[in-house]
Order: C-alpha cells, then sequence, then structure tokens
C-alpha cells in the first residue's frame, strides 16, 4: 500500500511538469502566398504531401470565389452597357453561385453621382461575408473602373456620396464599424473625387468623424476610453489632409484642457495650451458626448 502511494506521488509530479512546459509556438512569415498553416503538435506535423494538398484546397476555393465575383460583375456590366444611354437607372438583382455560398445581392445606380458633366456607375455586390463597391466612370461608351472598396460584409455598415472637402464635387465614403472593440470606433473610409479625369485619390481614413466641408475641415473623437484620448482636427488640402490640432481633457484641472499639435498621451500644461473650456467648434462632433463622459 505504501508502495502504490509513492507511485501515485510521482506519477502526479510528472503529469504536472508536464502540465506547465513551455508548448511550441509556430511562427509564420505574413509574407507567404499560402495559407497558414493550422498549429499543430509535434507529433501531427503535416506532411510536404499534405501541405500542398490543403494549398491547393486553398488556392481552388480563392479562384472559385473569384470566378462567382466575374461572373455577378459581368452580368451586371451587360446590364449597365444596355442601358447607358438612359439618363440614369437603379437597378437590383440577386444571383446563387452554383458553389452554393450563398446568396449575392447586387446594386446598380448610374447617372451624374458626382458631377455633372460625368456619369459613373456604381456597382454594390453585398454577401454575407464581404460588400464589393465598385465605381465605374462612362468614357468613350465604354465603363472604366476608377474606384473599389471591399470590405468584410458583417463589419460594413453603409457608404455615401457627398462632399466633404468643401470643393463642390461630390466623393465615395464608405461607413464601417470593427467586429469588436471596447469604444466607440466608428470608420470612415473616403475617396475623394477628382474632377478633371473623372477618377477618385487613394483612400483617406477617419475614425469617428465629423465633416464641415465649408470650411474644409474634419473633427472627431480618437479611439479609446473617455477621459485617455483626445479630439483632432483636420484641414483638407486639395488631396491631402493636413494635421492642424489636438484637443485632451486635463486630468488635473476637471473644466479644462488641454490643446497640443502633437498627438500626445496624457498631455500636461507643458505639453500645449491650457483652456478653460471646450471650444464651441468641437461641441458640434457627432460623438462628443462619448468624449465627455469620464
Amino acid at each position: 500500500m505504501h508502495k502504490l502511494f509513492l507511485i501515485t506521488i510521482v506519477a502526479l509530479l510528472f503529469s504536472c511538469q508536464n502540465a506547465t512546459k513551455p508548448q511550441p509556438v509556430t511562427v509564420i512569415d505574413s509574407s507567404q502566398k499560402t495559407p497558414p498553416r493550422d498549429t499543430l503538435s509535434p507529433n501531427e506535423v503535416m506532411t510536404d504531401e499534405e501541405q500542398e494538398q490543403k494549398r491547393m484546397a486553398y488556392e481552388k476555393q480563392d479562384n472559385t470565389y473569384r470566378i462567382r465575383e466575374s461572373i455577378i460583375l459581368d452580368h451586371a456590366l451587360t446590364y449597365a452597357n444596355r442601358n447607358k444611354n438612359l439618363h440614369s437607372f437603379q437597378h437590383e438583382f440577386r444571383m446563387t453561385p452554383q458553389d452554393s455560398s450563398g446568396i449575392v445581392t447586387t446594386q446598380m445606380i448610374f447617372g451624374h453621382l458626382f458631377a455633372q458633366n460625368k456619369k459613373h456607375l456604381l456597382i454594390r455586390r453585398i454577401s454575407s461575408t464581404q460588400t464589393f463597391c465598385s465605381i465605374y466612370l462612362l468614357e468613350n461608351e465604354n465603363f472604366k473602373k476608377v474606384c473599389e472598396q471591399e470590405q468584410i460584409g458583417s463589419t460594413h455598415d453603409e457608404d455615401s456620396i457627398k462632399d466633404v472637402n468643401g470643393d463642390q464635387y461630390k466623393d465615395f465614403l464608405v461607413h464601417w464599424y470593427p467586429y469588436s472593440d471596447c469604444c466607440r470606433r466608428h470608420i470612415v473610409n473616403v475617396f475623394l473625387y477628382k474632377p478633371n479625369t473623372g477618377s477618385f485619390s487613394r483612400k483617406f481614413e477617419f475614425i469617428n468623424p465629423t465633416f464641415f466641408p465649408e470650411e474644409k475641415i474634419v473633427r472627431g473623437l480618437e479611439f479609446g476610453k473617455p477621459g485617455k484620448i483626445g479630439l483632432y482636427k483636420y484641414k483638407w488640402n486639395e488631396l491631402t489632409v493636413d494635421t492642424l490640432e489636438f484637443v485632451y481633457p486635463d486630468l488635473n484641472n476637471p473644466g479644462k484642457f488641454i490643446k497640443t499639435k502633437t498627438q500626445t498621451k496624457n498631455p500636461t500644461a507643458d505639453d500645449g495650451t491650457v483652456l478653460n473650456g471646450l471650444p464651441a467648434e468641437y461641441k458640434r462632433i457627432e460623438s462628443i458626448d462619448w468624449f465627455l463622459h469620464y
């Protein structure tokens, strides 16, 4: 009995050592074009043949997805070409791909969407996994792609067409939210319209923004918890944007704020200018209540 007790104790100690022993970590180069390998135990390492089979399955799936999107887009462009002589049109259709990957809803809007002297076609393809927004310019009786935005479907909120930089031409905006986060994080991707060519600028990404086109200004709220983050102020400079200032709560003096020229974590009076109150211009920000709740 005594001998059995000792054997049991030794077995328990051995199992505890194995439980606390660090597990192997697989480091994957993000530049790899093949799909990442699953994390496997040393006894389950994939053979070269298994890796190749998995890579081929991944490429087949990706190719099927691209073919599906191409078929849907071709269908949309065929409809657009048949109706391009109309002043404007809106059209919607649904397709279920042969791979049974789910219904894709395609919405089309055509006309003077961004300027009165040019016509554009917006094609929005919506599935359960992503949303594609593609914009085409009608030029010399042909549709030329000038902008495209892909967004994970469940994070896509909406897109809109409006002037945000005050040049009197409408721009293209995509509104979305990350899957999950601790704090307010309304993100807007902005593509500025270029009237000379009918195309668009590179993507500008803003977090919790409010646009003031009459001032050519963007004011907004940084990402984080109230009391820890500040407000920002940018100004459009043609197809670029300049940083003007930031405003943070002065945690050492309730009711006061500190204005800085750069992003600053927990700023003090030495980092900028102390304000006795929040300037009225910032009170018009859509998410201002979140900022003041600390």
